[in-house]
């Protein structure tokens, strides 16, 4: 127990420490609502390091003092992040309606991806090795020979259905992996 213990900090995640920086002093000021169906929705400004500051979260109905530089995107725990935008100074109220997306999509695509490219090269190596060395050791005897035709038969599976898995692995990425929408409204 005390070896977990003492591997335990190498895998913790450290709080950002840093406020976020202040609005801008000769700023402008919009008023922004938010609508969403996900309360995990987060307006964030995006910091001149690439960091990111939640500026509200969903159901959000705030002023927003901001820069004509400042960029703002949307996101939050579990969420893809959107597109970055810059808000327009306008008199008028900005009502956005978010459509957010999930995060664990496109890491379960990526997994099963990765899993079928895995099995795409295990079998490929496989059947090229076994065609290479096809009865190369059996003297002509037809239980070997047999063997290595069973072998080359389930590399090209084990190679095929990587093939196919890794292909619905990037097609869950396309489809259900895609960042965080928004519209004016």
């Amino acid at each position: 127990m005390k070896r977990i213990a003492s591997v335990a900090p190498l895998f913790a995640v450290a709080a950002p420490a840093a406020e976020p920086p202040p609005p801008p002093e000769a700023g402008w000021t919009r008023h922004v609502r938010l609508l969403t169906d996900d309360d995990r929705v987060q307006l964030l400004r995006l910091a001149s390091n690439a960091r990111r500051f939640a500026v509200c979260r969903a159901p959000c109905d705030v002023d927003v003092t901001f820069g004509p530089e400042d960029t703002f995107l949307f996101g939050g725990p579990g969420i893809l992040v959107s597109a970055p935008f810059r808000l327009a100074l306008r008199p008028d109220d900005l009502e956005l309606e978010v459509a957010a997306r999930s995060s664990s999509a496109r890491a379960l695509g990526t997994v099963v991806a990765a899993a079928g490219g895995v099995a795409v090269l295990g079998g490929g190596l496989s059947l090229m090795g076994n065609a290479v060395l096809e009865g190369a050791f059996c003297d002509d005897e037809p239980r070997c020979i047999s063997s290595y035709d069973r072998r080359k038969r389930n590399s090209g599976f084990l190679a095929l259905g990587g093939l196919l898995t890794a292909a619905a692995g990037l097609a869950w990425i396309y489809f259900e992996g895609r960042p965080t929408t928004f519209e004016a409204r």
